[in-house]
């Protein structure tokens, strides 16, 4: 019988290939960013890898998998930072972003190797914590906000529904994140549900808005969103506001996951390794901030 793992991951795979290939229309005419697909095709590849990798089960294989895996994580991470950033600056920071990755990976080999292994049919990653922090980063400060930004553009399409489409997004990237991060059996198969159940719900939604546009288009009629409350406020408060509502919710689903992802982060930035990845990560995100136009996707 198959690992847990292998199913699970197989199964994240095809839906994250899946949702890519439901966004090349949106690519090409509601001005989500032709790089942000490639990110999901990344993602795809780093799940079918450690699939394939827990159905061999040999340790060696694990490990390599693991650092494949990890590449192309931050090969989407660079995607997305070129979907974020103002079109004046996308070179700059995507040659920034791209060698401070490799960077990253050369350090992930060299100082921190992976060592996973199979426990009960569910890949244990057991990371180490700065490892863990800075892949926690880059999901909360370069994944979740270009998710709700992508969410936003699709949500135009939807009339009244635009609020729940981008928290739909946000759930979505959080269990992403946390689906090789939990080490429980039941917390796994919560997990895997969730995933199955957000993207299943994505690829769907991105096929119907599109054919639901298409119509509109042809007979003349226009879309406008009602604005509520929620989006008149600030951006940096509408995100304080996701982050906290969606670190409740996580924490009423998962006990303790949210303490537990802290608790990694802080231990991280007061050793000497996080301090060192704090020193490239921090410059990255003040630079993002100030000229990524206000924290939208950008062609």
């Amino acid at each position: 019988m198959l690992p847990l793992a292998t199913i699970s991951f197989a199964v994240g795979a095809l839906l994250f290939a899946g949702y890519a290939a439901s966004l090349h229309w949106y690519t090409r005419n509601a001005g989500v960013p032709r790089s942000y697909p490639c990110t999901y095709y990344a993602l795809a590849l780093a799940f079918f890898c450690w699939s394939a990798a827990s159905a061999v089960g040999n340790s060696t294989v694990l490990a390599y998998s693991v650092l494949i895996g990890n590449a192309l994580i931050l090969f989407g991470t660079v995607c997305l930072i070129n979907g974020l950033v103002a079109a004046q600056h996308k070179r700059v920071l995507t040659i920034l972003a791209s060698v401070l990755g490799l960077t990253l990976l050369i350090l992930r080999i060299i100082s921190f190797p992976p060592h996973p292994y199979l426990e009960n049919g569910i890949l244990i990653f057991n990371t180490d914590s700065s490892v863990s922090a800075l892949y926690t980063l880059l999901f909360l400060f370069v994944w979740l906000p270009a998710n709700m930004s992508v969410g936003k553009i699709m949500g135009a399409y939807s009339g009244d529904h635009q609020f729940w489409i981008k928290w739909l997004f946000a759930v979505s990237t959080l269990a992403a994140l946390l689906l090789p991060a939990v080490h429980s059996f039941y917390l796994v198969v919560g997990t895997f549900i969730v995933v199955i159940l957000c993207y299943s719900v994505l690829i769907a939604m991105s096929i119907l808005l599109r054919k639901g546009s298409v119509k509109k288009q042809n007979t003349g009629q226009e879309n406008h969103a009602p604005q509520g409350p929620y989006d008149a406020l600030p951006g940096w408060l509408k995100k304080v506001i996701t982050f906290f509502a969606i670190s409740v919710v996580l924490n009423m689903v998962f006990p303790g996951v949210i303490p537990q992802l802290l608790q990694t982060v802080l231990t991280a930035i007061i050793s000497g390794v996080g301090g060192v990845l704090a020193v490239f990560l921090i410059p990255l995100f003040i630079i993002l901030l100030l000229l990524g136009g206000g924290g939208g996707m950008h062609m």
